[in-house]
């Protein structure tokens, strides 16, 4: 009897160790410290986009990744994780085919897709940040929300239409397990009618 006891109070002691209670507003309050702030936000989208050394021509990457995959990977792309995929930043000029639901079909086979603004291929494609740079998934979420509030913002695909010649710069995704690629779909930072 008195080793149950033992064996209880052991238990109990080791218990109460391993487990704390927090308050829920305080744990949501410890979640929204991060704070973005909009001088970042500006300096990713034209240092680390707009005015981008690594900006290569839609039609030049798709060809180099066709022919030479690795190296341009290791040039041109760039991904925060691990994987087959990289992002890259490009641009064009091309004439407008279709508009169709937020999506800018090019004469070049390019989609300009306008119509949401969201995910992480200008924001990975930038290089501008690594994931060492945050302390937390939340925090990387919150300046990628913000990011792409911004560039939404800078976005106007209301007045294009079809027959339009339009220059784009823009983030999009090659995935190694889709090769060879024909075409690619591009997440704009910049939009300007010719």
């Amino acid at each position: 009897m008195l080793k149950k006891i033992i064996i209880i109070a052991i238990v109990f002691i080791l218990g109460s160790q391993s487990i704390y209670f927090k308050r829920l507003s305080d744990l949501n309050k410890e979640e929204n410290s991060f704070k973005v702030d909009s001088e970042t936000i500006e300096k990713i989208y034209r240092e680390g986009i707009i005015e981008s050394e690594l900006i290569i021509p839609v039609d030049q990457l798709i060809n180099d990744v066709n022919l030479n995959t690795e190296l341009t990977f290791k040039d041109f792309g760039n991904r925060m994780g691990i994987g087959e995929s990289a992002y890259f930043l490009v641009n064009e000029t091309s004439n407008i085919t279709i508009i169709e639901d937020g999506q800018i079909t090019l004469e070049s086979g390019t989609v300009v897709d306008a119509k949401y603004i969201f995910g992480n291929e200008l924001r990975d494609a930038s290089r501008f940040l690594s994931l060492e740079d945050f302390s937390s998934q939340s925090d990387l979420n919150a300046l990628t929300e913000a990011f792409n509030k911004y560039v939404r913002n800078q976005i106007n695909n209301n007045d294009l239409k079809v027959g339009e010649t339009i220059s784009y710069i823009g983030a999009c995704r090659v995935d190694k397990r889709e090769l060879p690629i024909r075409s690619v779909v591009v997440i704009p930072a910049k939009i300007v009618i010719q």
